[in-house]
């Protein structure tokens, strides 16, 4: 193979390499966004990102507001106490309900044995 030939046939890969190279620039360029995409995508977005912003910070005011494990404790403590509390209550009104029973038979018995007259 002569120099020329050899010559020839580098040129044309150097060609052949620089309109290769050439070519990814021109479509790396293309597949870039442009600033003018980049501002109409944060125009038509940016007031969705600006309402889910203050959703959450409404979300995040109420989870701050919401009872804790140890305040949900506490309550169940103090329910459980006023719950064995009522259930003494009861007892009492029951223990109560059946004195005012007795009384009201020993009443009865003495206004029969009066009405009837064994006290004459």
């Amino acid at each position: 193979m002569s120099w020329e030939a050899a010559k020839f046939i580098l040129e044309l890969v150097a060609l052949a390499g620089a309109f290769l190279a050439w070519f990814y620039a021109w479509q790396a360029a293309r597949a870039k966004a442009s600033r003018a995409d980049v501002d109409r995508l944060r125009d038509e977005h940016g007031n969705r990102l600006t309402s889910h912003g203050e959703r959450i910070t409404r979300v995040e005011g109420r989870l701050e507001a919401m009872p804790t494990r140890e305040d949900i404790n506490k309550l169940h403590g103090r329910v459980t106490a006023l719950g064995e509390s009522v259930g003494k209550v009861a007892s009492d009104v029951s223990a109560i309900g059946a004195t005012v029973a007795a009384i009201n038979r020993q009443v009865g018995l003495l206004t029969e044995h009066h009405m009837h007259g064994s006290g004459k």
